[in-house]
């Protein structure tokens, strides 16, 4: 047997030994970790380390790769569990394999009996297997989607006493396991928070389990790749994937999921301590070595990382130095001397990164800041070291991150950079660009838990939840800053243009349906959901329910980017910033040159009014109110067009014959049938896409004003001819009618639809006025009674109050018996 199968080696008194090679699992080897400190029998504790059994293991993938075969013994079972055997293709030749590795294995062991009981040793272990891919159900999986890839990293725990944990990558869609992408490469680097888990080497790549073991690339089965990582482990993640943005590379900072502190990482830790007893310094000079092997060693490294992965590296030493304030007074000075290190690096890394990928460089200014904000939380400050005198008490620490936001040039870059590319106009213009921008979305999935309960009925386009994500993650990004000026700066130059980019965007799209609804000119290229601007019936787009629908999508994005505006207006970290512009004059003169800032107060000296974002809320809104005005504009202009034919002699048509003795049947028009459907038709569907409070304050417009056009046209101003008792019932009829279909659209109670209906009730009431009630009604306002008596009158004949008495006495004048 090929000494490249099976080995053997010969212990200190000549004992022989079998050392099984591992079992390869499809397209590469699977590690398999030997915990010498736990028992060969089964425990609590070993199932929770998700040991198992030798024997089950390899017997498993004997059956796995070797379905035509059942292992006779031991010796078969660790032999067909070990090998799949590829290149022999059928069972008898596999049987020769066997006999002759037995036949091998029996020499060199001495007796059949001693190579069975060695492989009886070695199958009765408990072991901890590493490497197997899960399967789909697994619950310990873990996913970590890539932005701007299509693939996802998926985690699965290995051996637990050796804190090791599992990852490959997954097609984000379907979740199948795929080898290493071309152009994706992993990176290891220290971490602060966990100092304990170094990598073999600072900036060296890591590489999978199977390019470790030497097998080429074409050799690995499809979705077989994997790699071997340590619990919480902070990797770094470079890729130049074809699918991303604008196929730029991404960078992606990650970190190995972390199980209990039984798993090992807690006690290396614990051990790191022991090993120095004298506390924090004695770690600070342990540490040390280690930031100064990273400047000597940036060679390994690409060089658009090194930045980042120093600090990194130096927050989890130089930050130790000041954890305390009674500890020996060298630890703030030795601190101080390290400093420079970074600071150098800085200066020469950030002028590449500005030019050539600004999403490195915010990521390196990011690393800065949070290295001097946990170096100032630990206590580290100028005074007590050799920067200052002693007597000066006043002067503190700037931080590294000053190096760049301190230079102007770099700083002006770097928010140039953010506005264009990276962060902000790029995505906003993908995002309106989407297909599904101007869509509204069914339920509002990201609601905050402060937003009002009025506020949360408001569904939003996907354009508009988008941009409120991006402008709050534009927030995220500046907020770390520390200079009042710095964030001033980027409100200014990156996150107030988007918000006046996207109201500029609403507002066209208004004018292109003006446009459309007033010429019936060809569809203007960017209307709201107007298609591809091609040639076409122009007024299909502005009329019914699919022109009211553009006109919603406007409202509802305009109202929802006004309503975050005025949650983020009251946001702490916003209100600071308004402040401290009130307070300092340069802040002042930069946002009185800024439209859409609110004017700061003349003094400090006067109180603090408004938010930072009132202004601009106060043209979304103005947006809202135009929207609100159109859609109210083009519901009444539509029916109103409907009701062109009715008016002009529908109703005496469709008058009941007066031959009919003592009929109160009254016959429905049939143009009126086209009205009432439009006005269920917009009704229904702006009950289901506007809050109730919108939807009920555009329905109180449509209906007012389509109550005073059918109590003009259909009663006060019908014409020569005068009304019959027949034609003022028909009449009744219909207004009864309109508020019926109202109230079914709307789905509420009768009193709340009935309300901007009622002087067109009222005078439909009086028109089929009949018998006492009649005369008393016509006597009562002709006559000489009292306005008081005569509004009791006219509640308790026609049941409404809502005209004046000069009106009423028209509406009596309009039937054909009334001789006043």
């Amino acid at each position: 047997m090929s000494s490249k199968k099976q080995s053997s080696t010969l212990g200190s008194k000549g004992s022989y030994q079998m050392i099984p090679t591992p079992p390869n699992t499809p397209g590469g080897p699977t590690r398999l970790v030997h915990p010498r400190s736990i028992p060969n029998t089964p425990t609590r504790a070993s199932l929770l380390a998700a040991r198992v059994l030798t024997r089950d293991f390899y017997l498993a993938q004997a059956r796995k790769h070797h379905p035509d075969l059942s292992p006779a013994n031991d010796f078969e079972i660790l032999m067909l569990g070990s090998y799949p055997l590829e290149d022999i293709p059928t069972s008898e030749a596999k049987l020769a394999w066997l006999r002759t590795a037995w036949q091998e294995a029996v020499e060199e062991a001495g007796s059949a009996t001693k190579v069975l009981s060695d492989c009886a040793e070695i199958l009765n272990r408990y072991v901890e297997p590493t490497g197997i891919k899960p399967s789909p159900g697994d619950p310990d999986l873990k996913y970590i989607s890539l932005p701007w890839s299509k693939y996802s990293l998926r985690f699965w725990p290995g051996s637990l006493s050796a804190a090791e944990y599992c990852m490959d990558f997954v097609l984000t869609d379907t979740r199948m396991p795929v080898n290493v992408p071309a152009g994706y490469q992993f990176w290891a680097t220290n971490d602060p928070e966990t100092p304990w888990i170094l990598p073999i080497s600072e900036g060296m790549e890591l590489k999978s389990i199977e390019k470790i073991h030497g097998i080429p690339p074409e050799k690995i089965r499809s979705g077989a790749e994997k790699f071997i990582l340590r619990d919480g482990m902070l990797c770094y993640l470079t890729y130049k994937d074809p699918d991303s943005r604008d196929g730029g590379s991404e960078a992606v900072y990650f970190r190995v999921p972390k199980r209990p502190e039984f798993c090992g990482v807690g006690r290396e830790n614990r051990i790191l301590e022991a090993h120095h007893p004298t506390g924090q310094w004695a770690n600070m000079v342990a540490l040390a070595p280690t930031l100064t092997c990273n400047v000597s060693c940036q060679e390994e490294l690409p060089s658009h990382r090194t930045s980042a992965i120093l600090i990194c590296c130096a927050s989890s030493s130089v930050s130790r130095s000041a954890a305390h304030a009674d500890e020996p007074p060298g630890q703030r000075e030795f601190t101080l001397q390290l400093l420079p290190v970074l600071e150098r690096k800085l200066r020469r890394t950030i002028p590449a990164l500005l030019a050539h990928s600004p999403i490195l460089a915010w990521h390196t200014i990011y690393q800065a800041l949070a290295f001097d904000t946990a170096l100032k939380d630990e206590g580290f400050d100028l005074p007590g070291t050799t920067a200052v005198s002693a007597e000066d008490t006043e002067k503190h620490w700037d931080g590294v991150s000053e190096v760049i936001l301190g230079k102007k040039e770099w700083f002006e870059a770097w928010v140039e950079g953010e506005r264009k590319s990276t962060v902000a106009m790029d995505q906003y213009f993908e995002i309106i660009s989407a297909p599904d921008a101007w869509l509204i979305a069914d339920e509002e999935e990201d609601a905050d838990g402060d937003v009002r309960v009025a506020e949360r009925e408001l569904k939003p386009t996907n354009s508009a939840r988008r941009v409120k994500a991006l402008v709050e993650q534009v927030t995220d990004r500046y907020s770390p800053l520390p200079q009042y000026s710095q964030r001033t700066r980027f409100l200014i130059g990156v996150q107030l243009p988007l918000l006046e980019s996207y109201h500029a965007r609403i507002s066209s799209s208004l004018d292109a349906f003006e446009t459309l609804s007033s010429t019936l000119m060809r569809a203007v290229p960017g209307a709201l959901g107007a298609g591809d601007g091609r040639s076409g019936d122009s007024r299909r787009l502005t009329a019914g329910v699919e022109g009211v629908q553009r006109l919603c999508k406007a409202l509802v994005s305009a109202q929802y980017v006004a309503n975050a505006m005025e949650v983020w207006g009251e946001d702490l970290f916003f209100l600071e910033l308004w402040a401290e512009i009130n307070r300092r004059a340069n802040l002042r003169t930069k946002a009185e040159s800024v439209p859409s800032l609110p004017n700061p107060n003349a003094s400090e000296d006067e109180p603090l009014e408004g938010t930072i974002f009132e202004e601009l809320v106060r043209h979304y809104q103005a947006l809202v109110g135009r929207a609100e005005d159109m859609i109210v504009q083009c519901v009444t202009g539509e029916i109103e067009s409907g009701l062109k034919p009715h008016l002009q002699g529908a109703s005496a048509q469709s008058s009941p014959e007066s031959g009919v003795d003592g009929s109160d049947d009254i016959a429905l028009a049939q143009t009126l049938l086209a009205p009432l459907a439009l006005v269920s038709s917009h009704l229904t569907f702006l009950r289901g896409t506007l809050p109730r409070t919108t939807t009920t304050s555009l329905y109180r417009r449509i209906a007012s004003q389509l109550s005073t056009h059918l109590l003009q046209r259909q009663v006060l101003f019908r014409g020569r001819s005068r009304a019959s008792v027949s034609e003022g019932k028909a009449v009744l009829a219909e207004a009864e009618l309109w508020v019926e279909t109202a109230r079914a659209a709307l789905k509420t109670e009768r009193g709340r639809v009935e309300a901007p209906w009622r002087a067109y009730l009222q005078a439909a009431r009086l028109l089929a006025g009949e018998g006492k009630e009649w005369d008393r009604v016509v006597e009562a306002t002709f006559g000489t009674m009292a306005d008081t008596e005569w509004e009791e009158v006219m509640l308790e004949s026609v049941g409404l109050c809502e005209l004046p008495r000069e009106e009423v006495q028209q509406v009596l004048r309009r039937r054909e018996d009334c001789d006043r």
